[in-house]
């Protein structure tokens, strides 16, 4: 916790308990594992000066390119959607 800044290590303590919360309470730990990973990776990044300084730098109007993985899946047919409101009457 030492190379990250206070607002970092609150947020690392924040996301950590929710990871175990939900760990103790679903069973698993995949979600504590994929914090630590990423916020260990953050504090490694934090430690080092040159890679914070790479990645801190602007992009000066350069386009990194399409991002994969944000595209949000499909509404499940069960889903009401977005903005529905009222109830459905039964027979």
């Amino acid at each position: 916790m030492r190379h990250l800044d206070p607002e970092e290590a609150r947020a690392f303590t924040v996301e950590l308990l929710d990871a175990l919360s939900d760990a103790a309470e679903l069973g698993g730990g995949k979600a504590v594992h994929r914090a630590l990973v990423s916020w260990r990776a953050t504090a490694r990044i934090n430690a080092d000066p040159e890679q914070l300084k790479a990645v801190s730098r602007p992009l000066d109007g350069e386009d990194p390119g399409p991002v994969e993985g944000t595209q949000r899946p499909s509404r499940r047919a069960s889903e009401p959607e977005a903005g529905a409101t009222g109830s459905m009457s039964r027979p």
